[in-house]
């Protein structure tokens, strides 16, 4: 007969708790966190960004211990930096949504008028009070992709938007990483 009975494992529980302060996982687990209340928006460039950067920040974040304690200070520290940096990406969310591609090198748009004039008196349009025998409107828009080969060189260091912002809320987090042994 043995003395100790046969260790049997349990099933695995997933453990986010920080050993010294509070995990961003703890507080969006226990539902403190709540990116749908008014009270945590931050000035996005829409509702799709908003949300998907908020997930993307739990995702990336979701182990590390949040830099400022209570965690009130926290969220009002959160906001102001979310609000500090999205004026810098806005531009560049509106840019994509324009049609700007990371290909693209150049996009020029010109317009020009060729009118000629065989009787001085006749008037063309009305409402320009341009007068000719003749107008011809012309308008053009050139698109430049740029080579290859440096465009996939140049998108070997780049980041998307969404990262860009991720990376810079890194100073929101404590960099102290530590192991929690439950004994």
């Amino acid at each position: 007969m043995p003395l100790i009975d046969a260790y049997i494992p349990s099933d695995s529980t997933p453990d986010f708790h920080a050993v010294d302060t509070i995990s961003l996982g703890e507080l969006y687990e226990e539902h403190w966190i709540n990116f749908d209340d008014p009270s945590w928006h931050w000035n996005s460039y829409d509702d799709e960004q908003y949300n998907r950067v908020n997930q993307k920040i739990i995702d990336h974040y979701y182990t590390r211990e949040i830099g400022v304690l209570p965690p009130l200070a926290w969220k009002r520290e959160f906001l102001r930096k979310m609000n500090e940096i999205m004026p810098k990406y806005i531009p560049f969310y509106k840019a994509f949504d324009d049609g700007s591609t990371l290909l693209q090198s150049s996009d020029s748009y010109g317009k020009n008028r060729s009118v000629y004039s065989d009787f001085p008196a006749t008037q063309i349009a009305p409402d320009t009070q341009d007068y000719a025998s003749n107008a011809n409107d012309y308008q053009f828009e050139t698109i430049s992709n740029g080579d290859m080969m440096s465009k996939i060189k140049e998108l070997r260091s780049y980041d998307d938007l969404d990262y860009m912002i991720v990376k810079e809320m890194d100073t929101m987090f404590s960099c102290f990483i530590s192991v929690n042994i439950n004994a």
